[in-house]
């Protein structure tokens, strides 16, 4: 769910499944590898700029202002610090001189746009420049964007497996077909629509879509402006699942259950989630406390342990020219040239794709994790306040750490905004609280911080008693 910048309205995202057969999906394999290519040609060239930006005197010394403003450790000096230099006309000066910096680099999504139609041009037959523009500079831009202003550490290349999805503005390259072979800007119900994917070369791809006509909230959906067009990838069991997800405007359908009713009811009151890695303590202004374990099963873990160690046991077999006397894997560095060339036995593929559906599982598991936790804290009130933390995990400890990684309590905040901008609720009222480590070692300190946190509210509606 997103908000449609040029209209002020907000647009959501529906899924529908696709009909491929084989040679449409190698067809898309295909495409999908050329855009990975070019990503990745992209960003060798991007991130080498980036590093001869970086190495200006100038932009290091306003680098090392910014950052530790933004991306410090989080300890009380840091902290202090960060705040000394925000309160000096040297933070200001900094970000003057980055902002210069990027222009002449060209950091910025225009000149993103600009140059992925450079990198398209020997593969324009067959990859349109929206969908380059889209699929290719958008994200791309969005990764760097972390890294220079946000808490991003690096931008990654991509494996050709790992890039998922290809997007168009469904007026070309990719479009909604309806059975007279015209662009449909909605879909209606009880029509029959394809997939249409055209270039100027290659195979021209016309591919059925799928509509669940027993499924309510589709057919509740469909009939709605179509702004972007996108085909989405997962792999499920060494294949290849392609679906289409369309942006449609206006917030996500009600959803009722068979009898009528009401599925994910909003509550009404006052309510306050104070949040940590393991907990969601709710407390309502009736002094009444409910707690969601947000624990996620260990048993996954456990699953891609044992295959990793197969994998590392397989890979230090076939490879053993990359294998350092201590035992441990080479890296580029430790050789000349800096390219290292591996063998994958057959063994090896069959336990990294078990992982790969593993990793699957876990992020769908994850994802109706959060969508029902976000449900049930709506069902307990609809002015919702919760206490302001980054969820980190570069500061704390490693089991700390470990706990941010596993139960991804930022997902689960992100799935309630969303469902509260949905029904029209607005946004989360945020509130700093810090915790007292010694509060830490008492029971129920958690209840008291949801309490506490609610009454803060309360004072901030002068409604405290």
């Amino acid at each position: 769910m997103a908000k449609n910048n040029n209209e002020g309205s907000m647009l959501s995202v529906i899924t529908l499944q696709l009909k491929t057969r084989p040679y449409e999906a190698d067809v898309l394999d295909s495409r999908f590898r050329v855009c990975a290519n070019m990503y990745n040609a992209m960003l060798g060239e991007r991130l080498k700029a980036y590093e001869k930006m970086c190495a200006e005197p100038e932009y290091a010394e306003a680098k090392t202002i910014t950052d530790d403003v933004k991306k410090h450790d989080g300890t009380k000096e840091a902290k202090a610090r960060a705040k000394e230099l925000r309160d000096s006309g040297d933070y200001k000066k900094a970000l003057d001189a980055k902002k210069t910096f990027h222009a002449d680099y060209g950091f910025s999504e225009f000149s993103f746009t600009s140059l992925v139609l450079k990198q398209r041009e020997h593969f324009k037959d067959i990859i349109p420049s929206k969908m380059a523009a889209m699929s290719i500079a958008k994200p791309m831009w969005s990764a760097f964007d972390k890294l220079l202003f946000k808490d991003g550490k690096q931008c990654s290349f991509k494996k050709a497996e790992d890039f998922t999805s290809i997007a168009s503005d469904g007026k070309s390259g990719l479009r909604v077909l309806d059975e007279n072979d015209k662009t449909a800007k909605r879909l209606l119900p009880g029509n029959k629509y394809f997939l249409s994917y055209t270039s100027k070369k290659g195979k021209q791809l016309h591919i059925p879509i799928v509509i669940d006509k027993k499924d309510q909230y589709i057919m509740d959906m469909l009939d709605r402006d179509i702004h972007v067009v996108r085909i989405v990838r997962k792999k499920v069991r060494r294949k290849f699942v392609y679906s289409l997800q369309l942006t449609v405007d206006g917030a996500p359908a009600v959803k009722y259950d068979h009898d009528g009713n009401l599925l994910h009811p909003v509550g009404n009151g006052r309510i306050a989630v104070f949040t940590d890695e393991k907990f969601f303590t709710v407390a309502n202004e009736r002094g009444e406390i409910t707690r969601f374990d947000i624990d996620f099963p260990a048993s996954y873990d456990d699953e891609k342990e044992y295959l990793q160690q197969k994998m590392d046991e397989s890979k230090r077999v076939s490879n053993p020219q990359n294998i350092n006397p201590d035992g441990t894997f080479m890296k580029r560095k430790d050789v000349p040239g800096g390219r290292l060339e591996w063998n994958f036995s057959k063994t090896y593929k069959r336990y990294a794709s078990t992982k790969a559906d593993i990793d699957r599982r876990m992020r769908e598991t994850r994802r109706i994790r959060s969508n029902v936790i976000a449900s049930k804290i709506l069902a307990l009130g609809n002015d919702i306040s919760i206490n302001d933390r980054p969820f980190k995990t570069n500061v704390g400890g490693g089991t700390y750490k470990d706990a941010i990684t596993r139960n991804t309590p930022a997902q689960i905040i992100t799935t309630l905004e969303n469902k509260m901008k949905a029904a029209g609720l607005g946004e989360l009222h945020r509130y700093k609280l810090p915790v007292e480590q010694e509060d830490k070692k008492k029971d129920g300190y958690r209840d008291e911080y949801a309490k506490e946190l609610l009454h803060i509210r309360l004072q901030d509606l002068g409604e405290a008693k």
